[in-house]
Parts: structure tokens; C-alpha cells; sequence
């Protein structure tokens, strides 16, 4: 991201290059938003590659490129205000940094940090909850303890990668855009982390954990939509409630009782003894190397699985139609087909006590002797 923003703030500093990419990107967007404002039956299209003569890509491009380094080039107005060039070295106070410069300080630092932490964990451990960290403690006469980690609800948090590997699927069952943007968005904000070799935090996590979280949400609704899973997704609910209740203080610097911080300190996530090895020591090997081809391979098998996901299902139904020799329906079949299920059917009754569920009645049209019954005189 930062070598990125990097050549992007050396195109803006040459005028045309980056300004007419944000001028285009700009004027599609508006495009759309007018377009979504008059006729909001059309925003079920955008992910349709054909939609608006194939605007659909570039939107999806502006909403996950574009509009963030927009933004993040935005939060650096006020250094900009200082006096700092966006590429031009030697301006404003302290280092006399550019813009791009500073990215480049940034990640400098970061990729040859060495030092270890006490409260540091690796990426593995994060959705396990195994390693907060502490930020906070305040004695009131020595009775009433209050603490700040930055830990959260295990069953919550226990609960994210099933989720996340169950939405995959779901994904695929139900061809679901929506679930593949909640996957992809949590596989990128947490699998980079498997390659940093500095000390990281659990704090790392969270913005991958947000997705987890939908996730969970959604593998929960699921479950409280079955008869079967039902008694579990309560259980669930009812545990994470009351986790919630008991971590509470944990996070809210909350004044407790010496007892019970005493009682979850001598826990791992709260206890400051267990610690994690730190870091290898070194000089790190280059981030881009001939070993880069592996990171080309990742990126071009994540796109796949997220195209087949989206698409897969329908085109092994197609050629399973063409290898059996079904073919492809007449003319006019799609339509009947079409007309067949869009018949009104009556939804299906559910007796609550008994938990019967009643077959679905097709609803009889009446016929030219019913309906002459029921006219007026």
C-alpha cells in the first residue's frame, strides 16, 4: 500500500498522471450515484459485468482502491500544510520528508524492526484470544482495582474462523456476492500478517476481526432459522452473553475487586508472565524477490476462487447439461419455466407446538363460472 501511494504521489506531483485517474474515477462515481438516486432498482446490478457497458469492474475498482488512498492521502493534509512537498525532498520542518518519503520511512522501519515485547503474539494466536494487550491499571485503596486490555469476548472471538470457513461455503452453495466480499475482505486484512516477521500485536486483528464478526452474525441467524440448530445458536448466544458480561470490566476500566482481577490475571490472556517467543533477529531478506512468482500464484488463485464461487456452480451445471445431453431448453422453455415457479403458492404452515410443517398447496386459480358467481347483479 505504501509503495503504491507512493508512485501515485509521484504522478500527482507531476500534474496529469494521478489527476486524471481521480477526475475519471470521480465522474463514474457521481454517474452512478445519480444514476442509483433515480432508479434504485438498478443497484442490485453492480456486481452484473455488463451493467452500464461494463461499469460494474470500475466501480468495484473505484470502492476498493480509489476512494482509499483518497482518503488516506487526505488525513496527510496537515502534514502537507507544514510545508512538505508530496515528492519534492528538502521542504517543511524536522527531516524535510516528502510525502512519499515518509511512506518509505514507515515501511523502512516496520520491515527491519528486530525488538520483541512482552505483551507481542503471533498471527496464529489472534483468534484464539490468547494474548491481550495491557494499557491500563488504577488502585483504589488497594480494595478496587480498575484495567484497560485490549482483549474481548473469547466465545466471540473463538467463534470467527468457523464463520469465516462456513460463509466460504455458503459462498459457493448460494453463489452470494455478499458473502464473498465479507471472506475476501477478512483474508486480506488478516493473511498478509502470516509474512510480517516483527514483533505484532493483537490490536492487528481487529480490522480483519470486524468481518469475522459479520461472519458469526450470519452463521447465527442461520442457525436460529432451523428447528434442529436452533437449541444451539441459543446456547451459543446465552454464552457469549455471558462471557460478555464477565470481560466486561476487563476492557472498561471498571473498578472491581482485587479478587477477581487477581482471578483473571492468572488466566493467559490476562496474565502478563505468559509471553510469546519474540521475533527472529537478522537482517530480514528482501519483501520482493524471486520468490515474488508465489505472491502472483496467491492473488491469481484468490481471484479464481472468488470467480468460482460467483460462477463456478452455474458452469459445471451447463456442461453437466451439455455431457448428458439435455442441452440447452427449448425456445420459450426458459420463459415457462419461469411462469411454472412464479405460480402463487400458498407459504407453508407451521404448527409451533408440534413443530409439523404442512406441504405447500398450490393456489387454484378460480375458474369463469366462480368468477361470474362473485360478480354483482
Amino acid at each position: 500500500i505504501e509503495l503504491l501511494f507512493a508512485v501515485l504521489a509521484r504522478g500527482a506531483q507531476a500534474a496529469w498522471p494521478a489527476w486524471i485517474m481521480l477526475g475519471v474515477a470521480s465522474l463514474l462515481i457521481v454517474a452512478r450515484a445519480w444514476r442509483s438516486l433515480r432508479r434504485p432498482e438498478t443497484d442490485r446490478h453492480w456486481f452484473v459485468p455488463g451493467e452500464m457497458a461494463g461499469f460494474a469492474w470500475p466501480w468495484i475498482g473505484a470502492c476498493l482502491l480509489v476512494i482509499p488512498l483518497l482518503v488516506y492521502f487526505l488525513s496527510y493534509v496537515p502534514y502537507l500544510q507544514l510545508g512538505h512537498g508530496i515528492a519534492t525532498q528538502g521542504l517543511g520542518p524536522g527531516y524535510g520528508w516528502s510525502l512519499d518519503e515518509m511512506q518509505s520511512q514507515m515501511f523502512g522501519y516496520h520491515f527491519g524492526l528486530t525488538a520483541g515485547h512482552p505483551a507481542a503474539s503471533p498471527w496464529w494466536s489472534w483468534p484464539l484470544d490468547l494474548k491481550t494487550v495491557f494499557f491500563y491499571t488504577h488502585s483504589f485503596d488497594d480494595r478496587l482495582i480498575a484495567v484497560v486490555y485490549n482483549g474481548g469476548n473469547p466465545i466471540l472471538f473463538w467463534a470467527g474462523i468457523p464463520a469465516i470457513l462456513f460463509a466460504a461455503v455458503q459462498a459457493w452453495r448460494r453463489q452470494s456476492p455478499a458473502l464473498v466480499l465479507v471472506v475476501a475482505a477478512f483474508a486480506f486484512q488478516y493473511l498478509p500478517w502470516t509474512r510480517i516477521e516483527r514483533a505484532t500485536f493483537q490490536y492487528h486483528y481487529f480490522t480483519a476481526l470486524m468481518f469475522a464478526m459479520i461472519a458469526v452474525a450470519y452463521f447465527i441467524d442461520e442457525g436460529l432459522r432451523s428447528w434442529v440448530q436452533r437449541p444451539l445458536a441459543i446456547a451459543f448466544l446465552a454464552a457469549a452473553a455471558i462471557a460478555g458480561v464477565l470481560v466486561f470490566p476487563l476492557g472498561s476500566a471498571l473498578a472491581m475487586p482485587d479478587w477477581y482481577i487477581s482471578a483473571a490475571r492468572a488466566l493467559p490472556p490476562w496474565n502478563y508472565n505468559f509471553q510469546f517467543p519474540g521475533p527472529p533477529t537478522g537482517i530480514r531478506g528482501q519483501l520482493l524477490s524471486a520468490d515474488s512468482w508465489k505472491l502472483a500464484l496467491a492473488t491469481g488463485l484468490s481471484l479464481g476462487a472468488a470467480a468460482f464461487s460467483l460462477f463456478g456452480r452455474d458452469l459445471i451445471e451447463a456442461r453437466g447439461q451439455a455431457s448428458s445431453g439435455g442441452g440447452a431448453l427449448p425456445h420459450g422453455g426458459d420463459q415457462q419455466e419461469d411462469a411454472e415457479r412464479d405460480q402463487p403458492q400458498r407459504p407453508e404452515a407451521i404448527d409451533v407446538e408440534t413443530r409439523q410443517v404442512f406441504a405447500r398447496q398450490e393456489v387454484e386459480p378460480e375458474s369463469d363460472e366462480d368468477q361470474t358467481e362473485h360478480e354483482p347483479g
